[in-house]
């Protein structure tokens, strides 16, 4: 069985998910490598050109601001990708850690903005 997503290429708005979903790796402060390696069985399913590659390598060895990325996630199955990719990245290593739950809870946002904490 060959790769899921691999019948067309990654457009913008996919490519900035996984560097959102990279971020959800850096928020407490350290890569783990179960969080690494569940990226990587990710992104391994999408055809992503090679500059796109190099982007998500860059965002592994330096987070991305997802600040300046989440205002180009413009499709719903975007946003939902990204809450449930990011959730899976924060669990796997066993401990969410509360700049997790920050991060999980912004993202959630982009999804459902009437979520507005009082």
């Amino acid at each position: 069985m060959g790769p899921l997503f691999q019948d067309k290429s990654v457009c913008d708005g996919q490519l900035n998910v996984w560097r959102c979903v990279v971020a959800m790796a850096h928020a407490d402060g350290i890569v783990d490598r179960r969080e690494y390696d569940l990226i990587r069985r990710y992104i391994n399913n999408f055809r992503f050109s090679d500059e796109q590659r190099q982007i998500l390598e860059h965002d592994f060895m330096f987070p991305p601001d997802v600040d300046s990325l989440l205002p180009h996630i413009h499709e719903t199955h975007h946003k939902r990708q990204l809450v449930q990719f990011s959730e899976r990245v924060a669990l796997v290593d066993g401990y969410l850690d509360y700049r997790e739950v920050a991060l999980l809870k912004k993202y959630s946002l982009t999804l459902h903005p009437c979520m507005i904490e009082n």
